[in-house]
């Protein structure tokens, strides 16, 4: 298991609209009632599940999602570790939540699709590039509901619209 369904609330998945530009983690955070936001470089969200620190990125999309490939070189154990949940969308209404391992999802990523920047040489370049200019951005395409169906032992589906 990758992410406890206790952690999450999805009564309320239906009322959310996530149309339109940016993240829209404020609008998701009512799934997460009893997140802390923190809004780190990796991650939005953070809870003490059981004693330990369970950390969560938000990321909506209708199918390509971009990642900011520098920040996820060198990634720490504690980083690995983090859950990235997909909000996939189809015009703003939720249709998908799925949740992967940020370290799993780089390796496999970093191993099948080198031909989209995903090599550790892009996400080194990347990383020392942003160490220069914080605000420069290397992106790399995942076409996250497409890769859900290809390889879906890399996802949990905590949520399904049917």
């Amino acid at each position: 298991m990758i992410l406890s369904l206790e952690l999450i609330d999805l009564s309320r998945v239906t009322t959310i609209n996530v149309m339109g530009k940016g993240g829209k983690e404020r609008d998701i955070a009512v799934l997460l009632p009893n997140w802390k936001r923190v809004g780190a470089a990796l991650y939005d969200y953070e809870i003490n599940y059981q004693g330990q620190i369970i950390r969560i990125e938000i990321k909506k999309q209708q199918n390509l999602q971009w990642f900011d490939s520098g920040k996820y070189y060198a990634l720490s154990s504690v980083d690995r570790e983090i859950r990235v949940m997909f909000v996939n969308h189809d015009k703003g209404d939720i249709v998908t939540i799925l949740v992967a391992e940020l370290g799993r999802l780089i390796d496999w990523l970093c191993e099948n699709r080198k031909k989209d920047g995903w090599t550790e040489e892009v996400l080194k370049v990347g990383a020392e590039f942003k160490e220069r200019y914080p605000s420069l951005q290397f992106k790399a395409p995942v076409h996250v509901a497409t890769l859900s169906r290809e390889v879906p032992e890399l996802f949990e589906t905590l949520y399904s619209r049917q």
